[in-house]
């Protein structure tokens, strides 16, 4: 089942700049378009875990903390 986070806050350009990551590199390093993770950032695109699985994998997060309150 594919769990949708459209609501609520998005943690995903907070925890990509803390590891120091451009968007251009998170994309390449998850497999996917800048544009996307544009969106994904921005809140233009659905938040599926099916595509937040592979950034929190990257940036060695849990999804919910890409969508939620960063832990710092």
């Amino acid at each position: 089942m594919m769990t949708a986070y459209n609501e609520g806050p998005n943690q995903i350009a907070f925890y990509r700049e803390r590891a120091g990551l451009s968007q251009e590199e998170l994309a390449a390093q998850c497999g996917l378009t800048v544009d996307y993770l544009k969106g994904l950032e921005n809140g233009t695109e659905p938040r599926l875990t099916v595509r937040l699985k592979p950034v929190a994998d990257v940036l060695g997060v849990s999804v919910e903390e890409l969508v939620g309150k960063p832990t710092c």
